[in-house]
Order: C-alpha cells, then structure tokens, then sequence
C-alpha cells in the first residue's frame, strides 16, 4: 500500500481530483451550479397560495368548521408540512390545526422564509387575514451535489489513472515490461522482440539491440515492418503479420536484417502469439537466432565440398584410369588375360539364359619371331600395336579384344554364329595384309592366322572354349599361315596328339626359314574399303546378319547376370555405361539411357505367380532387344537402388543403352517402336498378358557424366511420364524435373515429420439435403499444416503419400480425429451425423484394410453406421478382385459405402450392381458447367436416373451457385455439398453447425428463395420485353 502511494502516477491523479472538486465548489459558491432548494421552496409557495384561493369562499362565508377541515387535510396528507393557520389582522387566529400557534415566528409584514410561508387573505378589497403554513427545515447542505462532487472524485481519479499509464506508455513503451522480467530477457542468446496488435514494437532485448546495432529508442514505438528486412526467395510477407491476423505459430522462418552498421545478419524466425482470443491478437512474441555465422561456415563448407567434389572427380578419373590399366595389356590397350577371362564367362552366362551364338576368334601374327630377330623389339611392338588397332576398330560396343599372350590376340564376338565369325576375321586378315609398318630403310608387311570356334553347351567353361579357337589357329598355322580355319571335330587335339611334335618341330623351322629367307613385301595401310569401318558398316552388316541374336557380355572384373531374369544386372548395366561413356568421349559420341515402367508386372505377379512374371520381364527384354542394334544392352534392376538398394528379385524396370548415336532426334521414333512392340501381347504359359509403360530418357553428356547419375535422371523423367494422363508416355530428363523431384523429396521428407508431430488436421463440408434443406451430414478432408508453407491442401501432398506408403498412416490419423469428434459431439448432447472419409485406391492392396479400420472404430466406441467410406470408380475398375472382399467386408460391418468422383473413371455398371455401393457422388468437373453445358447436364440426368433405378443415394459435389442447386432440385438429386452452402471448416465451425443445424438450413432455402425470385424477375422482363416488341409491331 505504502508503495501504491508513492506512485508518481497516483499522486498526480489524487492532485487532478483535488483540483476538479475545488473547481466545482467555487461554482457553488459563486452560484453557478443551479440551487436543488428552489423547487422545493416554488412548491410551497404553490401549495399555499392554493390553499388560500380554496379557503377564501370559506371564510367569506364565516365557515369555520370548514376552514378548520382543510387546514387538517393539508397538514396530514403533506409529510414535509408541520401545521396551517388562518390569523386575522387582530392577530387573533380565526382556525389552526397542529402546534402553530407557538411555533409561528413570523409577523404579518415580514417576508415568507423556507420554512414559514406566508399568503394576506382579502374580504371586500380589503386584507382579511393571513393563511400561514409551517414547512420542515430544509437541510442546510445541498446532499445531490455533494454526491455529485464524491462521484467526480472517484471517478476522476481512476480515469486520471488510466489515462496517465496510457500517456506513459505511449510516451515509453518499454515500460509495460518490469525490470525484472526485462532482465530475465536481456540474458536470453537469441534477440527478441515483443510486439503489440498493431505491430508496433514495446520491447527489444539487448542481444537484437547488439545485432541490429540499433538504439532501444529508436526502436520503441516503431513498427517492425519498417526495418530493412530482406525476403528469401518466395517470401512475400514478414512472419508476424500472418500471426497478428490470426495465423499460427511459425518457426524456422529465414529473414535477413540490414543494420545500421551496413552489414546483414541472417536469423532464423519464430514467432507466437500474445494474448490469443476468439476474435483479435493482443501482441507477438517474435525471437530472432542468428545464423549468420552459421551461414558463413556453410558455405566455407559448401566451398570445401565443391573442391572435395573436384577431388573424388579427379580421384575417380584417376580410379577409371588405374581399372583401365589393371584390365589392359599396357602396350596395345586390349583386355589383359584375366579380365578377357572375367568378360567370357559372363558372356558365356547370358548365352546360356538367352540362347544366343558366342564365337571366338584367335588370332596370331605370323613369322613375328622373325620381325623381332630381324627389325628388333621396338618395331616388334609397333606391329602388335597396329594389330590390336585393328582388332579394336573391327570390334563391337560389347566384343571382348583381349591380348592373350606374347603376339596372340583372342577376340570373342557375343551374338554371332560361326559362319559370320569366320567373315569377321577374314576382313581383319585382309586389313593387316593392307596394313604397312613404316621404317627409316623403307615398309614391311605382316600377316595373321585366324582360328574360329562357336561356343557349345558340351563346352564346361571359358577356358574350354578359347582352347577350340586355338586349335583352328594351330590348324591355320599349320596349313600355310595367313588364313582362317574354323573349329570341326577332326581338330580335336586327340586327333593331332600324334603328330603335335613333328608339327611344331616343322613349324619352327618354318618359321625360322621363312624370317631368314621369306622377303617382306611392301603392303599400302589398310583402307576403309577394306575395312568396312569408317560409318561402322561392318557392325551395319554384322547386325543384319545377326538380328535375331541376343546381346550379352562385357568386360569388367566384377560382372554378374541375374539369375533371376536371365538378363544383365544392375552391376553389369553400370559397367557397360561406364564403357559407354569412355567410348563416348574418345569418339565424340552421344548414347541414350531408357527407364521402362513395367509396374503392372506386379499386378500380374499377384495374380498369376511370380515365376509367371519372371518369364514375362525376361521375354519382354529379349523382345526388345530384337528391335534396336545389338549393340544395344537391356538390364533389370530395382527402383531402391537408385539409393543404393540390392533387391534385383523384386524388379520391375528396365534399363536400355542406346550407345553411339549419331542423332537423337530419332530417339522418339524409336520409343514408339517399343511401345508397338509392347501393344501386342507376350503369351506366357499359355496366357495372353498385355503390358505398357511410361519411359523416361536421358542422354550423355547432356544430363549426367556418370551412370548412376544418369541412370537416376533417367528414372526422375519416367517418374514424370507417369504423371500424365494415360500410359504408354515418354518423358526426356530436364532440370526442371530435378528440381521437381528435389522438390518432392523435401516434401516426403516433411511428411514423415508431420505423422510425428501431428501437422494433419480434419476439416469438415456440410451436406445438405436438397429436398428438405436439413443438414444430413459431412465430409472430413484433411489439410496439412505446414510449420513454414502454412495450409497445404490434399491435391499437393495425398499424390506423394500414396506413392511413398505412408496413405496409410494419414487415413489412420484421420480417421482417428474424426472418431474423437464424434466422441466430443456426443458428449455435448449434440445430434451425430454420418461422417464421410475417403480411402485411396492404393489402401485397397492391403487385404488388412477392412480389419484395421473395424478395429480402429471399436476402440474409438463408434458405431459404423456413423462413417461413410469413399471410394474412387478407379479402384473398384483397376483392383476388381482385390477390392472386392474389403468392399464386402466393411459394408457388412455396418459401413456406408460412397463412390466418389462419379463419371470420370473407366466405370461399369456391374460394379454398381454387384458392389454394395449404397451412394454415387457426381464429381465436381461434371456439376461445374452443367448448367450450360448441355452435354453435361444430360451426363447428370442420367447418372441421377441410373442410381434412381438402382435405389441408390445421388450426392452431387462442387455446388456453387443457386442455378446449380435448383437444377439438381428440379433433377430429383438427394444432397449436395460445396462451397454455396460451406468452405470446408475445422472442429470449431463444424460443432457450431451442429449446435444450430437450422443455420445450413436456412442458407439452402435463403439460395432456393433467391434464385426463384431471379427466375421470376428474368420471366416479367420477358413479358415486358416481349409486349413492348408487340405493341411496336405493324399490324
């Protein structure tokens, strides 16, 4: 109390009291304030002159009975008069009632006084008498204007009061905080800021003080929109205004801040309200966490990881490089031994799933001992050298060129029958024949022997079959050199064990003879006319030759073959991109990558078994293979690993290679040729299955220099071909759709954080019965609350979450909040109506959804009869078999089943029949023009017709305009919903419409009333106009 006193404040209002309630007294006593006696002292002055003209007969008349009667009456029948009398001029009283006599103080000359009043009595014009009345005193201080004074005082002071703290504050807004909670605030790290309904800022700690480099001063009062903020990319308004308008809490908002020293501080926003009611936002509490050194040391480490980027690139090259040299001889570039090996036993593993030709050709240069004796080591090398370059140019994407040891080169060629292996390797025989090796002293030529064998199932392994091609080899060498023998029977070495010592005693002497005495003719360099080569001809030639064979194979140390599909694996796809893009950036060429969707082989896997659907996948790329080069590759691989995920087994895409193209401007033309080909149908045991796809596409150099990048980008573009309509799209990759998938990638990740903190919300739109107009229901959609993006609505997110499994968990969190409204409803007293929640067609591929929900409802303690289940025509078409015993299942469970979007899916009509559908809902796109657009409109009629028939509730959705609410009146529908009679609401809303449902009614019948009496007036101005054309018409 003692403190209250002490006030400034108190003591200045007590002074401005004292000061009005003197004023108002020097009124009163200056006489300004009007007297409370004066009508006191006009009404006796009243009452006895009355009396005095009523007595007057009387005492002309000498009646003193009746004089004294009425001075009686007037004493009894006025509280505030004492006594009456009627005195003669003699002094002697003529009658009296009550103690006058002794109380009269006045003489007959004397003016009337407050409380004696005195009227002179007439007779004949002359004074008669006197009539006197005795009043009560009146009070000797006026009480009304002292309450008056007492009231002004009290009031006074707590206006004072109040206007004085207003003024204060106003004048120093800081000061609405108190200093201890001021201080507790300045040890807070972050800065912060609490500002007023008006945005205005009342206090700003001094850690926001210390970063703004701004004034405590300069800041009060202020509001903080009129800071030098700067926007993020997207941003648009500052985080508080949505919060003074009604918005909710944000966090994490970016917001830079100019201070006055120039420099700009980043900080990372939150902010909540002050203070919240029903209608209005007293204030904001916005807290500011400087990130601006965070953001420094971000990018210091964005620019560190770009130069680690540069040093896993150049560590890569230089890993490539050192793969390169581990699997090449040094001195031609050809695969050394072991990886020839490594590549044939792959080779040979697709050969033995696909059924295609694998031959080997061995090569080896003839006399060669004698050009080393003769020209030394170093032209020795250089004939190795122009050797191999020929092999290499005469080889194929997937042939393996392998040097196998000393002047032997060993080439297999996937695909290939034996017959064009042997035309093979008389083109490179005639090539080197045409090849010259140039000396200071003038030109020499070489010539090789070619072996060729054919690889047979007899054969046990890759060594096996090299071993064939070296005994045609040792069979051409033996036969006169430069020529080319194929394997046979008779070459066993069984057959020519015997004379294996006279033979290669024979040859060596030969061999030596012929380095001593054989001249070296002079040879031209290999033309392209005899190689074939310049435009790739010989692989022209080669793959006409070989259409119907299957690719396979590649050179790499850790290869392997799916034995699942019998196609190449991811590792092996990989690898042959890998060589691609070497190829591609020694020859200046593009290649192509192709995702194939093949989804529905998993649908066929459900239904008819996997291995069904394993022979499919394998028929399918073999098919496709058939249709480009063969140096085309195919491989299955999962849609996982593209983050590092190894289930091949559960595949059900496609990855081709389209390599060296020389335009891809008839890269569309060819994926129509594959989507030909899929339109006919692949008979898999006995059984016609039909398949199509979406493929996505993407091209080096333009958009990846690696094959996981490439493949990745690949898939982001057939991932965007399944977003348009229909199937069978191709989609090349694009940044844009990186940035598209960047996108959806940060949303998915959001969404599992939003199940976790419970950022779903339900809303709910009324239904209404058209009829009756009496609200009959709802429908309860969900809507995101994002921390950041705000209100996100379905359309943005439902897409995402139906494709990355969590549909589930947000039907579970919506289904849950409508149970508990329900609960909430019911123990308000209030009428529960049917709830309507939408199931997606992809929940229906969990046999378990029927059971869940069921058992969801159980333990919620609500009936079924309480839920209505939407369900799109969609599902019902594409999952037939699937949805049918969920359907049943929860529609014998007491739950009302609504089909929704009504006339935009592929629908039939023994669906409705055989279905217990009990609703159809009329979508949205037909309801919208259907009063104009005839088409549509007979499109409803007939729908409405259809479900009359069938006995079936019609709900048309999207109701926007009373001419759309009268036409389906008028139509016969049952109910309807949109936003002519509500937007969707949250809870709140909701339980307000069900506390007064005759509200919705009201509206319906306000929208009906409103659009007959359009009607109405449109027909009078018809008759009007109509009459006036009538009465101008000549008759």
């Amino acid at each position: 109390m003692k403190n209250l006193l002490s006030s400034p404040l108190v003591r200045i209002s007590a002074g401005l009291v004292m000061l009005t309630c003197s004023i108002l007294l020097v009124f009163e006593f200056l006489g300004l304030v009007p007297s409370q006696k004066a009508p006191e002292l006009k009404f006796r002055k009243m009452l006895v002159e009355s009396l005095a003209v009523q007595l007057n007969s009387d005492i002309t008349a000498n009646r003193e009975d009746n004089v004294h009667n009425t001075l009686k009456a007037v004493v009894s029948r006025n509280a505030g008069v004492k006594s009456a009398g009627v005195r003669l001029t003699s002094k002697q009283m003529f009658a009296q009632f009550g103690d006058h006599q002794q109380a009269w103080l006045l003489k007959p000359a004397d003016k009337s006084t407050a409380s004696q009043v005195q009227v002179p009595v007439f007779k004949e014009g002359k004074r008669w008498g006197t009539i006197e009345v005795i009043f009560d005193e009146l009070p000797t201080l006026e009480s009304p204007f002292f309450m008056l004074v007492l009231f002004v005082a009290l009031s006074g002071f707590v206006c004072y009061l109040l206007f004085l703290k207003k003024t204060m504050l106003e004048l120093d807004p800081g000061s609405v905080i108190p200093d201890r909670v001021r201080n507790a605030l300045n040890t807070l790290s972050d800065g912060l800021l609490i500002l007023d309904s008006k945005e205005q800022i009342i206090f700003s700690n001094e850690p926001f003080l210390k970063k703004s480099a701004l004034s405590s001063e300069s800041l009060m009062g202020k509001k903080a929109s009129e800071l030098d903020w700067l926007f993020e990319e997207a941003q648009e308004v500052l985080p508080w205004s949505a919060i003074l308008q009604g918005g909710p809490a944000v966090n994490g908002v970016a917001l830079r801040l100019t201070a006055r020293s120039g420099n700009q501080v980043a900080f990372k926003v939150n902010v909540s309200p002050i203070g919240r009611s029903e209608k209005i936002t007293r204030g904001a509490l916005v807290t500011f966490n400087d990130i601006t050194e965070l953001e420094i040391k971000n990018t210091e480490l964005g620019q560190l990881l770009d130069k680690l980027k540069l040093s896993q690139k150049e560590i890569t090259a230089q890993n490539k490089e050192l793969k390169y040299l581990a699997t090449r001889d040094p001195l031609t570039g050809c695969l050394n031994r072991r990886s020839f090996f490594e590549g044939l036993r792959v080779l040979i593993e697709e050969e033995k799933n696909q059924n295609n030709s694998l031959s080997c050709i061995m090569s080896d240069i003839d006399h060669f001992k004698s050009v080393n004796d003769t020209y030394g080591h170093a032209v020795g090398d250089k004939v190795i050298k122009t050797v191999a370059k020929i092999l290499k140019q005469v080889s194929r994407t997937n042939d393996l060129v392998g040097r196998y040891g000393g002047e032997e080169f060993c080439m297999v060629l996937p695909a290939t029958k034996a017959e064009e292996a042997v035309r093979v390797a008389d083109r490179i025989r005639q090539a080197i024949m045409a090849s010259d090796i140039s000396l200071p002293e003038g030109k020499f030529n070489v010539t090789s022997s070619f072996g060729v064998a054919c690889w047979s199932s007899q054969l046990g392994n890759a060594e096996a079959f090299v071993s064939r091609a070296d005994e045609a080899l040792y069979v051409a060498k033996e036969s006169g050199r430069n020529r080319v023998e194929t394997w046979c029977q008779q070459m066993a070495k069984s057959d020519i064990a015997a004379g294996e010592a006279e033979g290669g005693k024979a040859a060596k002497g030969r061999d030596e003879m012929t380095g001593q005495e054989e001249p070296v003719e002079n040879m031209a360099e290999p033309t392209a006319e005899l190689l074939h080569l310049p435009e790739h001809e010989h692989e022209h030639e080669h793959e006409q030759a070989c259409r119907q064979e299957n690719d396979g194979g590649h050179q790499d140390e850790s290869l392997e073959v799916s034995q699942v599909f019998g196609l190449p694996s991811r590792a092996v796809m990989l690898d042959r991109i890998g060589q691609a893009i070497y190829r591609a950036e020694r020859n200046h060429r593009k290649f192509a990558i192709l995702v194939l969707d093949l989804e529905k082989v998993r649908q066929i896997s459900n239904t008819l078994g996997h291995s069904v659907s394993e022979k499919l996948i394998r028929e399918t790329g073999n098919k496709i293979s058939q249709i480009f080069r063969n140096t085309d590759c195919l491989s299955v691989f999962d849609k996982a690993e593209n983050c590092v995920s190894v289930s091949q087994i559960s595949s059900y895409e496609l990855a081709l290679l389209l390599d060296d193209l020389v335009q891809d401007e008839f890269l569309p033309q060819m994926l129509n040729r594959i989507f030909q080909l899929l339109a006919s149908p692949v008979n898999i045991e006995g059984t016609d299955l039909y398949l199509d796809t979406c493929i996505g596409v993407s091209l080096y150099p333009n958009d990846g220099q690696e094959a996981d990048e490439l493949i990745a980008n690949a898939s982001s573009a057939m991932y965007e071909a399944r977003l348009k309509s229909g199937r069978n799209n191709f989609q090349f990759y694009s940044p844009k759709i990186n940035q598209r998938a960047n996108r959806q990638l940060r949303m998915e990740n959001d969404l599992h954080k939003a199940l976790e903190r419970d950022e779903f919300l339900v809303y709910y739109q009324p239904k209404v019965d058209i009829s009756s107009g009496q609200f009959c229901g709802m429908e309860a959609l969900v809507r995101w609350l994002h921390p950041e993006a705000g209100m996100i609505a379905p359309d943005h997110f439902i897409p995402l979450a139906e494709t990355n499994g969590i549909i589930d968990a947000i039907t579970e969190k919506v289904l849950a909040q409508v149970c508990g409204h329900l609960n909430m409803w019911q123990e308000a007293g209030l009428a529960l109506l049917p709830v309507a929640i939408n199931l997606s067609p992809v929940q229906f591929k969990n046999s378990q959804l029927a059971a869940r929900i069921i058992q969801q409802l159980k333990l919620a303690d609500i009936l079924p009869k309480y839920i209505e289940l939407e369900i799109t025509e969609n599902v019902v078409a594409d999952n037939l078999e699937a949805t049918k015993n969920v359907i049943h299942e929860l529609s014998d469970a007491g739950f009302s089943i609504s089909l929704d979007d009504f006339g935009t899916g592929y629908c039939s009509y023994s669906y409705l029949k055989n279905f217990p559908v009990d609703k159809i809902k009329i979508d949205r796109s037909i309801i919208a023009d259907f009063t104009e657009n005839t088409f549509d409109a007979a499109i409803v009629n007939s729908i409405i017709t259809l479900a009359d028939h069938l006995g079936l509730k019609i709900v048309a959705e999207g109701v926007e305009t009373g001419e759309q609410l009268k036409f389906l009146r008028d139509l016969n529908c049952h109910q309807v919903q949109g936003y002519l009679i509500s937007k969707p609401v949250p809870y709140e809303q909701a339980t307000e419409f069900l506390s007064n449902p005759s509200f919705i009614s009201k509206k319906v019948q306000t929208c009906l009333t409103q659009e007959i009496q359009a009607l109405t007036r449109e027909q009078e101005n018809f008759q009007v106009e109509l009459t006036g054309i009538l009465n101008k018409a000549p008759y």
